[in-house]
């Protein structure tokens, strides 16, 4: 478990993640193996959240039909990611 130091924000501490969105179509790939068609970043506060439309072709064998409506990546900030219960109880690629 983190150290509570760890765990707290300090004074105008940056925790929200820098992802930026050329990068996503490389990232749903090599995790995902879907190919994006578009992506657009919703507004958050502490996390980047994307919703993101991939094409129709699935090289990963767990997705036989991609969902025509797209998916949500969420990007958790760096306070939360360090909470293992957090990160585990939770979707980084929402269906």
């Amino acid at each position: 478990m983190a150290e509570q130091s760890e765990t707290l924000q300090t004074v105008g501490e940056a925790i929200k993640p820098v992802v930026p969105r050329k990068h996503i179509p490389h990232i749903i790939k090599s995790l995902y193996g879907l190919t994006v068609e578009s992506c657009k970043e919703f507004d958050s506060y502490d996390d980047q959240n994307y919703h993101v439309m991939v094409t129709d072709q699935s090289e990963n064998p767990y997705i036989n039909h991609p969902e025509p409506d797209g998916y949500v990546l969420k990007i958790l900030n760096k306070m939360q990611s360090k909470n293992p219960l957090l990160v585990g109880n939770s979707s980084i690629f929402v269906f």
